[in-house]
Parts: structure tokens; sequence; C-alpha cells
């Protein structure tokens, strides 16, 4: 009788997988089956997105849910680099929120997506990118429309946002 070794993870090595594949007699399948099985294999394929790149992260709309930080406004936390002490998040402005003034460790990245803001008196708009310096308070940030924002900013910490 061969002596078999054990392989990485447990793998079987050839010899015994030889051995089990001519020993197990395949169950013949109907034609419905077989079309069965395809069907739900393409599907599946058609489904599933390919993983991301090596050395890359993707966020999918569907993950990391909505945190209210206020009753008008909510936050999803998209990535958190706790190296830099920055996060990025995307912020769900509804019409007559506000942001009191607030200093700022590090630049915060403001893009807006929809909508728009105020900031003290000065308005940006959709597609309009703000950034406000660090080392500086900024005024009141304000919407009356309603805004979708994208923000990159030193980490806050708010309830259950841990992404």
């Amino acid at each position: 009788m061969a002596k078999h070794q054990a392989t990485p993870d447990n793998e079987l090595d050839s010899t015994s997988a030889k051995a089990i594949s001519e020993a197990v007699k395949p169950h013949p399948l109907t034609a419905e089956r077989k079309e069965s099985m395809r069907s739900r294999i393409l599907n599946r394929i058609a489904t599933t997105p390919a993983p991301a790149p090596a050395g890359t992260l993707t966020v999918r709309a569907d993950e990391r849910g909505w945190i209210a930080i206020t009753p008008q406004i909510e936050i999803k936390v998209l990535h958190r680099d706790l190296e830099q002490n920055v996060q990025t998040t995307l912020w769900r402005v509804q019409p007559g929120a506000f942001v009191p003034p607030h200093y700022h460790q590090l630049n915060e990245e403001c893009l807006v997506l929809e909508g728009e803001i105020k900031v003290g008196d000065h308005i940006v708009r959709q597609g309009d990118m703000h950034i406000a310096l660090a080392g500086h308070t900024h005024p009141k940030v304000e919407s009356t429309t309603g805004a979708l924002l994208l923000l990159r900013a030193e980490i806050q910490d708010w309830p259950s946002a841990t992404a």
C-alpha cells in the first residue's frame, strides 16, 4: 500500500484524488436538470462582480449603513485612514439642515454631488468643490434645498461610525 502525504490546506494528494474520482460513478442527469444547473451557473457568473484588483478597495452602494448625526443629516462612512486621521463620508442633508461653525485641524474637502449648501454667505452648488483649510473655523453650513455631499476630513466619532 502506498503511503500518502498530507498537502497544504488539507488537500488530497494526486494519487488519492485519482483513486476517488475513478471509484465514484457519475449520476445521469436529465436534460431538464442539466439546463437548470447551466442556467444557475450562468446567472451566478453574470451577477457576481469580479473582485477588486489587488491593491484596491471597492465599497458597494448597498454596503455600510447611514448614521443619523442630527435629525436632518445622515452620513455614511466610506473609508477611514487611521494613520492619517482622515475619513471619506457621504452626507445626506435635508432641506433646512445646518452644521454650526466649527474648527478644522486638517483640511476638509467637500464635493457637492446634488443640491447646494451655503457656507456663511457663500453658495456651493452641485459639482463644486469647497475646501475648509486646516487651522481655521468656518462659518455655519446650511442647505435650503437639501444636498448630497462627499466629504474627506479628519475623523469624527459618531455613534456606529466604525467603517
